[in-house]
């Protein structure tokens, strides 16, 4: 039986963990993998290093977990977006949008997934995330294609979204913006129409 003061402690250790987790994503999105410590996390969160690996055993089940949970949340907004009823130009108009208001939007550990990493657990995990994409990408492409020139194009469509990404926060970061939402709205539109040019072109070799 679980009493309630039980109850009371895990809910603590649940938002402690959660505070731990943004705190965590706030640092590595503004100075990396490689470059961000734990000590820099504790500090960060104002807790003793000891408590942090009481939650995460090592900084790479940090970083994983951020990106895991991001990655997660990505897919299944993109599967919205991607619902049965939507007509294909409809599923590349939704799917951009989905995926700019996540990547751009206040929650910066969806940022993470655009990040390279030198550690190379990391950056396979990355990669497989990044694979996970294009697979869910691949069957939406329904233009009589055999099944490697749909994943090509998949790819193709991930790769041009991830760079476009990374190109505007690179260029715009956090700086001001007083309707956001709009912004990244316009980024979406001017990506969906190129994507949707260019697979509205393809057909079989």
């Amino acid at each position: 039986m679980v009493t309630g003061a039980e109850t009371t402690k895990r809910l603590r250790s649940n938002e402690r963990r959660e505070q731990l987790l943004g705190v965590a994503s706030s640092l590595f999105a503004a100075s990396g993998y490689d470059a961000t410590t734990m000590d820099q996390v504790a500090v960060a969160a104002g807790v003793t290093k000891p408590l942090l690996y009481q939650h995460f055993e090592s900084k790479h089940a940090l970083y994983e977990e951020i990106v895991t949970s991001a990655a997660t949340e990505l897919l299944d907004r993109l599967a919205v977006a991607a619902s049965p009823e939507a007509s294909p130009r409809e599923k590349v108009d939704r799917g951009l949008r989905a995926y700019f208001t996540s990547i751009l939007g206040d929650d910066v550990a969806f940022r993470l997934l655009l990040v390279e990493s030198a550690d190379e657990d990391i950056a396979r995990h990355l990669d497989a995330i990044e694979r996970a994409l294009i697979e869910f990408l691949d069957p939406l492409i329904d233009a009589g294609l055999g099944p490697d020139h749909r994943k090509l194009l998949a790819a193709a469509v991930v790769g041009s979204a991830k760079s476009a990404a990374a190109y505007w926060l690179q260029e715009v970061g956090d700086a001001p913006d007083p309707d956001r939402a709009a912004t990244m709205d316009r980024l979406a539109a001017r990506c969906a129409q190129f994507v949707w040019g260019g697979l509205r072109s393809v057909g079989p070799d």
